[in-house]
């Protein structure tokens, strides 16, 4: 599947324009929409706010980006090697005042999430179309639907592992067969493809819909009849479209399992276990928060999805040949912080549910208490109608799914647009997670299992493209302050401010000096951002728990392109196609430790010394190095969010 883009060269911009970023927004119409509230930043941002607001779509039938009209402003990235995402958004000026416009009033932008490698190239005021129709092409080539529907579909993936990397590979041109597994009493139909046996869309909860909707979660105690579990199930309600696999119906019914396993395996095999982590209901359907949530002790309900999905894997994961007690639980992202909070959740008791954890980009979260977002639960009532219900949760529970969906999208864009600060985040809720993430950690109240934990190098970029609008010193530290300290005054936070400086040369993406700095806070904004959420959390969960328990670490950077850096996400095709990052995994899946096999000896994390395998494109494509850039900064993040998380 190919799309094709316009790329701009750099020449036909005039350098007496004033750049795209400087821009006032009325009116936007956004393309491709994938199915995350992170595509939904860049709409508020560009001004989704306004009444002419409409959106569109380029899937995977679209030949090539449409010209525009005439007189248009873009912003061209080249995009390289891999993408899920595409999106396309474009902006009018026409009700800004003429000083502020710069000359053709209006402007595109492109820009990807996932799977990402990309050059910012140029921003260009166009005044003319001519300028457009003779740019040339740059062909887009987007990668097999395979590996894309896992991540889309996949409430749960579990691996039964060999300890070769090779037990999990498929073979596309293999004829396929069908095994049969029995579950309690049901025959349950998989689909043997190459090396690989699939079972998928095995039900692991009763639907969450009617009055089981905003309740925790029941799992499944028996199985009848005939399970049909070769094709995926629908995925899960997110907020937006879902470009590559538009017409797929999302639905609450989502609680599903998805199970490969080596062909040819019995059920006596006792294979080690991987859980991935990686769809799971989103936002109010998962995520609901405020007081009354509180009180019904219904908080994080994505995580107890989870933890109930653990829990049927201890009951029925030996029917498949994989063994109980050999589970380990893995994510990327969101995935990696719900791994986090599985570690975090029942005092730190793992109940058996799993015996090691792997993060990739993501640990115990900065957060507070689920009652800090109750702005999200009145808005949820007043705009369903439910305002006058002498339950409101009820009310909610008997609303039109659609109409839900519609006030949290709505309400996410008002209030998540521009910011990793999102409304349907894990908080504590005095039940999975009894106090603050952080200080749960801080209090020894974790899981004490092996685990490894790393990030990309530049986890911050992605999302501070988002914040192009900030491009002063002030206007900075109030978003800082506002955003993620609402109850830390400007001066309590000028040691954070000095820590991350406003001098591109060292911000992120980190190394390249002054370039890819697209706003004068661009890199500012990218490195604090990266190490608030991402760095500053790793780096102190291995201060608290590497004298404790066996824990690795590593740095992604990799997939290093201009403007992004090593972005978030740029170490997936790493992990989950085969790559060097995968073989450390499945040796620590199979044997709690990532070396072996002549591999480049990775050594366990300790705070002193600090060591992490590196990641790193060209020759050496492996190194050991030590991971203390920012210390001060990331120090100074962690405490101000233990005194006051978001």
């Amino acid at each position: 599947m190919e799309l094709s883009l316009y790329q701009l060269a750099g020449a036909t911009q005039s350098r007496a324009r004033r750049p795209c970023y400087k821009l006032e927004n009325e009116y936007i119409d956004v393309g491709t929409v994938a199915g995350t509230t992170t595509i939904l930043r860049w709409r508020r941002m560009l001004g989704a706010t306004s009444t002419h607001f409409r959106g569109g779509m380029i899937n995977e039938k679209s030949d090539d980006v449409a010209l525009l009209p005439p007189r248009r402003c873009r912003t061209t990235v080249e995009l390289r090697q891999i993408t899920t995402t595409l999106g396309l958004t474009c902006t009018t000026l026409s009700g800004a005042a003429p000083q502020q416009r710069p000359k053709g009033g209006q402007f595109i932008r492109v820009f990807v999430i996932n799977y990402i490698r990309a050059f910012m190239l140029a921003q260009h005021c166009l005044s003319r179309r001519s300028e457009l129709d003779a740019a040339p092409r740059v062909t887009l080539t987007t990668p097999s639907l395979a590996l894309i529907a896992h991540a889309i579909n996949s409430s749960f993936l579990l691996f039964a592992l060999q300890a070769s990397q090779s037990a999990v590979s498929e073979s596309s041109t293999a004829s396929s067969s069908y095994p049969v597994v029995q579950l309690d009493a049901a025959t349950v139909i998989g689909k043997t493809n190459g090396s690989v046996t699939s079972f998928l869309g095995i039900p692991f909860a009763e639907p969450p819909t009617g009055s089981l909707r905003l309740q925790l979660p029941r799992l499944i105690t028996s199985y009848n009849g005939t399970i049909n579990a070769t094709i995926y199930a629908g995925p899960c309600i997110h907020l937006g479209a879902l470009p590559m696999v538009s017409g797929v119906p999302e639905s609450e019914d989502c609680l599903n399992i998805n199970i490969m396993t080596p062909a040819g395996i019995d059920s006596n095999a006792k294979l080690p276990v991987l859980v991935l982590t990686e769809e799971i209901i989103v936002a109010v359907f998962g995520f609901l928060a405020g007081q009354e949530v509180k009180d019904a002790g219904i908080g994080n309900l994505g995580l107890h999805d989870q933890r109930t999905a653990l829990t049927w894997v201890q009951q029925h994961i030996s029917a498949f040949g994989g063994d109980p007690t050999k589970v380990t639980i893995w994510g990327e992202s969101a995935g990696s912080m719900s791994v986090a909070m599985q570690m975090l959740t029942n005092d730190g008791n793992t109940e058996g549910l799993f015996r090691a954890a792997c993060m990739n980009s993501g640990s115990p979260i900065p957060t507070g208490d689920i009652t800090k977002l109750q702005a999200s639960y009145d808005v949820m009532v007043s705009q369903t109608g439910c305002s006058n219900s002498t339950n409101t949760l009820d009310c909610l529970r008997n609303s039109p799914y659609e109409l839900l969906l519609e006030v949290a999208t709505n309400y996410t864009i008002a209030v998540g647009y521009t910011t990793l600060n999102n409304p349907w985040t894990p908080h504590a809720d005095g039940v999975f997670l009894k106090d603050h993430p952080q200080l749960l950690l801080a209090e020894g109240s974790i899981a004490n299992v092996p685990f490894i934990a790393g990030d990309t190098r530049d986890e911050g970029t992605i999302f501070s493209l988002a914040n192009l609008n900030v491009t002063t010193d002030e206007e900075f530290e109030v978003y800082i302050q506002q955003v993620y300290y609402a109850d830390t005054s400007l001066a309590a936070l000028a040691p954070l401010f000095e820590a991350y400086p406003s001098n591109p040369a060292v911000g992120s993406p980190y190394g390249m000096g002054n370039a890819s700095a697209f706003t004068p806070e661009y890199k500012r904004m990218a490195s604090l951002q990266g190490d608030l959420f991402f760095q500053g959390p790793r780096r102190f969960l291995l201060d608290q728990r590497s004298a404790k328990q066996p824990t690795w670490s590593f740095i992604s950077d990799r997939n290093v392109s201009a403007g992004l850096g090593a972005p978030h996400s740029s170490d997936l095709l790493n992990a989950f196609t085969g790559g060097d990052m995968a073989d450390y995994i499945v040796r620590f899946v199979a044997t709690l430790n990532p070396n072996g096999d002549g591999a480049l000896y990775w050594p366990q994390y300790d705070s002193d010394q600090r060591q992490v395998l590196t990641f790193l494109d060209g020759d050496p494509a492996l190194n050991i190095g030590t991971d203390k850039a920012r210390m001060a900064g990331t120090r100074l993040l962690t405490r101000l969010s233990l005194a006051d998380p978001i």
